[in-house]
């Protein structure tokens, strides 16, 4: 796989106009490095199965853009925005922490993975970019919630895990009004009838990716628990 700067080029800007972004020339070149370092390390390292440059532009790169305006949408409604943290569950490379730490600067995002080369491409990308809102902790999640439990306003993850299990780790890290945001790949019904009652389904976002057929939404859930 390489990295086609065409390709490139056309589908930022079709994930531009489809999810109402204005990325400024920073933003877009910081793209650009993640996609190709992305690119590097996936050959040697194997982050993704991923195989062709347009399936990794538009599955990985455009899935993760699509989720920006609903997440900060939500993200507004809570307080203290400019001291937001989110934690990205299971980050592997960085779909969607890197890009969400891009595009949303005012947030702070936080990358938890516990596989080793996966957070050593992830460092290496937070140098590069030299994203002051991103931090990979090169932990187990369940370990780093003992040691910071409930500090977060929000988790997200793509295709990290069975929806109750993401909620059940999200559980430990969120504060009392916070939001959890579980991107997913396949229709959730059937995820969401076992999803015991003390979650409150707010809104199941599917996302339209350009000239990418499988189906993709978001869920923004909120915890009915008291802290």
């Amino acid at each position: 796989m390489q990295f086609d700067p065409l390709v490139f080029d056309q589908i930022i800007e079709e994930g531009s106009h489809q999810f109402s972004l204005k990325l400024s020339r920073l933003q877009v070149e910081q793209l650009k490095t993640f996609i190709n370092e992305f690119i590097k390390w996936n050959a040697v390292h194997n982050l993704s199965a991923v195989n062709s440059f347009e399936s990794l532009m538009r599955a990985h790169l455009l899935d993760s853009m699509a989720v920006i305006s609903p997440v900060d949408g939500y993200l507004k409604k809570l307080k203290n925005l400019s001291k937001m943290k989110v934690a990205d569950l299971g980050s592997g490379g960085g779909f969607p922490s890197v890009v969400l730490a891009i595009l949303l600067p005012h947030i702070s995002f936080y990358a938890i993975e516990s596989i080793k080369k996966k957070t050593a491409f992830l460092q290496n990308i937070k140098t590069r970019l030299k994203l002051e809102n991103y931090e990979v902790v090169g932990q187990r999640i369940e370990v780093y919630a003992k040691q910071q439990p409930n500090i977060f306003d929000a988790t997200i993850s793509r295709a990290f895990t069975e929806l109750n299990n993401f909620l059940k780790y999200s559980q430990s890290l969120i504060k009392e009004d916070s939001y959890v945001f579980a991107m997913k790949s396949q229709r959730v019904e059937e995820e969401l009838k076992g999803v015991i009652d003390e979650w409150n389904l707010i809104e199941n976002i599917e996302l339209k990716i350009p000239s990418f057929d499988a189906y993709r939404c978001l869920l923004v859930i909120s915890s009915m628990r008291k802290y």
